[in-house]
């Protein structure tokens, strides 16, 4: 008689063991969600991260857009490179996958492959400067009106037949004083 007693409390035991571990899962799953908006909105502020992506808790408080411009270095001062040039098949993969990667992950997506720089140097012979200018915008409560919030600036330069990255300003103060 004692044996099926002993069956009885142990299998009460591993089904409480059971609802202590489920409890504990769902404690810290929940906790994890309620962290998630105050770290999500921490890493669209630092680093320009996308809001409508990771979850998309921060979507619904603002409009995120980037842009990606390439601008020739010549003689004559900095020149926009036309979008028609950047369509063609050797440079639009490389354009199009980068400012996909820089509209998701913003600043962590780092500075442009240097193959891009490459090619749009090769496609305009005598250039020795390329200069990205990507710029963040976001919705502005004050105004109501779409503004620059952040501005990075990658500058490239031929050496041996390949672009280099020869400097960086991910605060954008290389171009002016962040107003362009």
């Amino acid at each position: 008689m004692s044996g099926g007693a002993d069956v009885t409390l142990e299998t009460q035991s591993q089904a409480t063991t059971r609802e202590r571990t489920f409890a504990t899962l769902l404690g810290v799953f929940v906790i994890c969600l309620m962290c998630w908006p105050l770290a999500q909105g921490l890493l669209v502020q630092k680093y320009g991260l996308n809001p409508w992506k990771g979850f998309a808790i921060a979507m619904y408080c603002t409009r995120h857009a980037v842009t990606v411009e390439v601008l020739a270095a010549t003689p004559k001062g900095l020149i926009a490179v036309p979008s028609e040039d950047l369509k063609t098949r050797e440079i639009f993969g490389l354009y199009q996958k980068y400012n996909e990667q820089r509209q998701t992950l913003g600043l962590l997506a780092g500075p442009p492959p240097a193959e891009l720089a490459t090619a749009i140097m090769k496609r305009y012979p005598g250039l020795k400067d390329v200069l990205f200018r990507i710029r963040n915008y976001r919705l502005d409560p004050a105004s109501g009106r779409m503004a620059i919030d952040m501005k990075c600036v990658y500058h490239f330069r031929m050496s041996g037949g390949q672009a280099v990255l020869f400097d960086q300003d991910e605060r954008a103060e290389l171009l002016g004083n962040n107003s362009d």
